[in-house]
């Protein structure tokens, strides 16, 4: 039943809007590759039928390649990564990974300020004057005025404290692999009373998802170990089999949980904590344009390794270009990726120079948020 269930979600395909990620995409190849080389569409390259499992094997391998890189970004190393595996592959235990956070607030104290108020009075005085009988020349004197209220502000300490872990079977704490943990803290102000903000201790739901499939499909020499049983007796096409439901399910999965990652700390953290947005009191002695915003932090620069392209051997991959396997890589992955017969699709060596783009393109992204919030540590 899970599988139609599950199904449902991946069959809303944007064909025009995926042709212009990947061509979007190609654009980024050929600063990559040799300029010989001609990658295209796997749909616009000639290729055989069997040709098509293959591309459906290589582009699973490559995301999970990618999910780990990802991962890796969050804290995920190697020995943490063996750790899961065993867990997963000897334990046989499920293994999920989770974001929790807490948030905490408390009174720190109760200050009056003089708040001016947005509007100014301007009172213009005018003096004729006369010297030796002639009228002398009109003078205008201009005063300014702004009303100062006297406002009685409540200032409040909020601490947000967060962690990724993965975690085995059904109990959190027991088997806990931390990935990543922070705490942060700003103050809040209020001013219509003394009543808190927000509760002095809170502890928001987990965001979950598994990741039993991913660790599955690791071998033991670190390898992405994912293909179609063709002899199964319900695969159908390269598309329509078991292998690439679970494979969808689980990267369905994760993108879910970025998404309602990324949710809590712009709508939850900033808009409801940070903002005020539902308690509609913003500080009078605070320069709200003053903080930066969490909406504008987006994925967009990072570049997704995970390409569905074709090419002509004759005339791209070996027609005595440089060879992209001398290439030396500038960020070692946690895992490699598996050789495959000479078809249509490029080799190991060309994806390695993929992946290594898209861990260049993340410590980009986060070199520049690290540059907007920086750490008080």
């Amino acid at each position: 039943m899970w599988h139609r269930q599950g199904s449902s979600d991946f069959h809303r395909f944007n064909e025009e809007r995926f042709k212009s990620q990947v061509d979007s995409a190609l654009a980024v190849v050929t600063t990559i590759l040799d300029t010989t080389r001609n990658p295209r569409h796997a749909a616009d390259e000639d290729h055989e039928y069997s040709d098509k499992y293959g591309l459906a094997d290589f582009l699973t391998n490559t995301g999970i390649a990618a999910a780990l890189t990802v991962l890796e970004g969050l804290g995920l190393d190697a020995s943490k990564l063996q750790e899961l595996q065993k867990t997963a592959a000897t334990d046989k235990r499920t293994v999920t990974l989770r974001f929790e956070a807490e948030e905490t607030c408390e009174f720190v104290q109760e200050k009056v300020v003089d708040v001016e108020s947005k509007h100014e009075f301007v009172t213009v005085v005018e003096e004729t004057k006369k010297k030796g009988g002639i009228l002398a020349k009109e003078k205008k004197k201009t005063t300014k005025h702004k009303v100062v209220t006297k406002v009685t502000e409540y200032h409040w300490l909020v601490g947000l404290n967060y962690v990724v872990y993965a975690y085995s079977g059904n109990d959190p704490q027991a088997h806990a692999v931390v990935l990543q943990r922070r705490s942060s803290h700003t103050t809040v102000v209020t001013t219509d009373n003394k009543e808190s903000p927000l509760p002095a201790n809170a502890r928001s739901t987990p965001i979950d998802t598994p990741l039993t499939w991913l660790l599955e499909h690791i071998s033991s020499n670190g390898t992405c170990d994912f293909h179609i049983d063709r002899s199964a007796e319900t695969c159908r096409t390269p598309r329509r089999n078991d292998d690439i439901s679970s494979a969808l399910i689980f990267f369905n999965g994760m993108k879910k949980w970025s998404e309602k990652v990324s949710a809590f700390f712009v709508k939850d953290v900033e808009d409801e904590v940070i903002l005020g947005t539902n308690r509609g009191n913003q500080p009078p002695s605070a320069e709200p344009e003053a903080r930066v915003r969490l909406h504008p932090i987006t994925d967009e620069g990072v570049f997704v390794p995970v390409l569905p392209l074709f090419e002509n051997k004759e005339f791209g991959a070996e027609a005595g270009q440089e060879d992209p396997s001398d290439f030396e890589p500038k960020y070692p992955a946690l895992v490699s990726l598996p050789e495959w017969n000479k078809s249509p699709l490029l080799s190991v060596a060309d994806v390695n120079l993929f992946l290594n783009e898209e861990r260049r393109s993340l410590d980009e992204k986060v070199h520049k948020i690290n540059e907007f919030f920086p750490s008080k540590d």
